[in-house]
Order: structure tokens, then sequence, then C-alpha cells
């Protein structure tokens, strides 16, 4: 088989994986001046639709559940939470939580949605949200003045960033026990601790200090503690880490407008990318290849980076104000896959069959595994398996096999691949 046809082949993969994913080409982006969501087709980078919210509303939060049928918005004017169907893009329930609902993250099984609130009013909040009938199942107490959240990828625990005080309450991250809904430890880090992101394989987590000399503090999460600290540029908010791990994105908001890449390997920058003007939230591709970043002004962008160049390749115009963006959700891929190919005789007939056989995905809530043979999906296994055999197949030929893992929430990932013979 030619390498063009092997590349065409496995292109396909990705766009099969996420042609299964409700509303996976679409990234979600809220404006907080224009009182509404925009919603980007990310393989033409175009706004296809444009969510409606309250009159005078201000949405500051963002995240789409696993399965990418719904979209969770945090409106920090009104104190509540407008809950979007992805696939008419209409606000189909609105949940009361406290004033000023800041950060939004949910559950990688997708049952529930944890929300920051208390800003101005310094009586630090995360309420949650029982997605199954949304309304409120608990409220936790966290430190003063919370903005991002971000859940392990196990589910276990919520990480919440609290601003504080500067002249009496330094900045802290609360953080949350999920199955109890108490807060288990409380770590200082830099000035005005703004947005986090947690690491795919759970280890560590991200969390960027919005002061004007600009750090990034990394989070043990095993023992909380702080292991490294980071500078970065000025006024850092939102921050995204890869789906391989391999790199964070973090946007310093001051007028210089950039994104500072850091290698999470060795916790350094290694490059800084121009964006639009004032950028805050981020949002990274479930298979990694591009960045979205929010750039906070009138009328509002969206930058577009390519990761693999780390360059902004289009800039995409949405409502104003925007401050948060969310893509997909996926697990992580099986980190290794391997096969053979046999000969099975039966009297005068005989079977020619490949066996592929891989390493579980990371990820806890993966549920199954699709198999794809040629980018069309042959076979679905429960997480248990981690071995599949093709039969029936043609001596000589080649075939491009691919493993996806699909979570509890109706997520799948993208594939690890293997060729055989």
């Amino acid at each position: 088989m030619k390498r063009f046809q092997l590349f065409s082949i496995l292109t396909s993969f990705f766009l099969t994986a996420a042609a299964l994913q409700a509303g996976p080409t679409d990234a979600y982006v809220a404006n907080s001046v224009s009182h509404n969501v925009s919603v980007i087709d990310t393989s033409t980078n175009v706004v296809t639709e444009t969510v409606a919210l309250l009159l005078g509303s201000g949405p500051e939060g963002i995240a789409i559940t696993p399965n990418g049928s719904f979209v969770y918005v945090a409106d920090f004017s009104a104190g509540t939470v407008s809950v979007i169907n992805t696939s008419t893009n209409s606000v189909t329930a609105t949940v009361a939580v406290n004033l000023d609902a800041y950060g939004v993250a949910i559950t990688p099984n997708g049952l529930f949605a944890y929300v920051s609130s208390g800003i101005s009013n310094n009586t630090g909040t995360a309420s949650v949200i029982n997605t199954s009938t949304n309304s409120v199942t608990a409220t936790v107490t966290v430190g003063i003045n919370p903005r991002a959240v971000a859940i392990t990828p196990n589910g276990l625990f919520a990480y919440v960033t609290n601003i504080g005080i500067i002249t009496t309450n330094p900045a802290t991250i609360s953080v949350i026990n999920t199955s109890t809904n108490t807060v288990i430890a409380t770590v200082t880090v830099g000035p005005e601790a703004s947005g986090v992101a947690i690491t795919p394989n759970g280890s560590f987590a991200y969390v960027t200090n919005a002061n004007l000399s600009g750090t990034v503090s990394v989070i043990n999460t095993s023992t909380n503690t702080v292991t490294a600290t980071i500078a970065v540029g000025a006024d850092p908010h939102g921050v995204a880490i890869t789906p391989n791990g391999s790199f964070a994105y973090v946007i310093n908001t001051n007028l210089s407008g950039t994104v500072s890449v850091i290698n999470t390997s060795t916790n350094s920058v290694i490059a800084t990318v121009p964006v639009g003007s004032e950028p805050l939230g981020v949002a990274i591709a479930p298979n990694g290849s591009f960045v979205y970043v929010a750039n906070n002004s009138n009328p509002g962008t969206v930058s577009v980076i390519n990761t693999s160049t780390n360059s902004v390749t289009a800039t995409v115009t949405v409502g104003a104000g925007p401050g948060a963006i969310a893509t997909a959700w996926s697990p992580q891929p099986p980190p290794c896959i391997s096969g053979f190919q046999k000969k099975d005789r039966f009297l005068t007939q005989t079977d020619l069959y490949n066996t592929i056989k891989w390493c579980p995905s990371p990820s806890v809530f993966a549920t199954s595994y699709n198999i794809y043979r040629n980018g069309t999906l042959i076979g679905s296994v429960p997480a248990t398996q981690l071995t599949f055999e093709d039969h029936n197949r043609r001596k000589g030929e080649k075939y491009l096999y691919g493993v996806t893992a699909v979570s509890s929430g109706g997520a799948i990932g993208i594939p690890t691949t293997i060729t055989l013979p």
C-alpha cells in the first residue's frame, strides 16, 4: 500500500473517531459583553451559530460534557448556569447557583458539573450540579475569590483556584474530594491564582498566577505541594494541556497578548506565540493539533494556533468580550499497541487473521474500546478486553488498525494505530 494511501486512511481514523462523538468539531465561546455563545466549526474555522443567553448576562466559564451533548455556561452576572443542547444549540435549562459564577468543569463520567462562585463578595463556593436533573446537590466552601475549576482524569478530585486578597489572604488552591464534596487540602501558590489545568495522567496541576511578574505554579497532585514555578508572560490567566501531556499553553493577558508554551517534561518555556488583544481563555482540540485562544476584545476573536509550528494559522471573529472557550473532551488513547498475523486450516479451508493487542488507556473512565480497520469501525470490546482478532483477511494485503478508548460519558479518544501484516 502506498504511503499517501496509508496517510489518508490514518487521517480518516481521526475523522471517524470524532464523527462518532456528538458535536466534536465545534468549539464553544462564551462572550461576556454580547451575552451569547459563539459556535465555531473547527474544521472550517467559521462561526456556524450564535446561542443567545439572558439579556444582561455575563458568561464567564464554559465546559462540554464528555459525550458532547451539552454545554454548561457559568453566568457571572446572574449567578446561574445555562445548559445548551448541542444538537439544537439552544438553552434547555437554567440552574441557579451562587452569585458571581465563574469557572465550570464536568467530571469525566459526565454526571456532575462543578461551578465556582463568589468573587466579588469574598464568599467562595463550588456548586455541584447533577447533570441528569440539572439541580444543585451540594455546595462546597472553598477559598476567597474563586476562579477556575479543573477535575482530575480519574474524577476523584476537583481543583479550584482562589485569587484571595493580596493584602490579607494569599492565593490558594482548594482540593475537593468529589466522593464526599469536602475540601481535603489547601495549597498556597503564587499571587492571584487564576487558571488551572491537570495533566492527562493526573500527576500534576498547572496554575497560572495572574500578576505582572507572571508565573505558573506546578502542583504534584499526589502530595498537593508546589514542585516548580515557571516564569511566563505578564498577567497569565487561562491554561490548557495537550492530550499527550507534553505541553501546557498559558495565556498572557497583559497588553503583550501572547501564549507561553511550556514543555512539561522540563517545565521550561520553549515558545512564545503572539495572538490577539487581551487573550483570556484557551482550549485544545481533542487530537492536540490546534489550540484555540479567546481574545477578550470587541469585536472578539479566537486565534487558532497550529501546535506543530506554534504559529497562528487562523483568526475567527466571534461575539464581544470572549473570555472562555471549550472544545470536546476525549479519553487518552492506549499507550501501546502490537499485533501479528496467523493462519488456521480447517480441512480444505484456510483462515488468515490478524490479532491486535494494546495497553489499557490511562483514563479511568474508559469503559470500552473501538477497533477500526482502514478507517472503518469493525468492533467494540469492554475495557477489560485488550485484544481483538480480525478474521478472513487477504494474503499479502496490508491493513491499518486503530484502537480508541471510549469513556463512560460516551467520549471517543484519538486512535493508537498499527499496520499489519
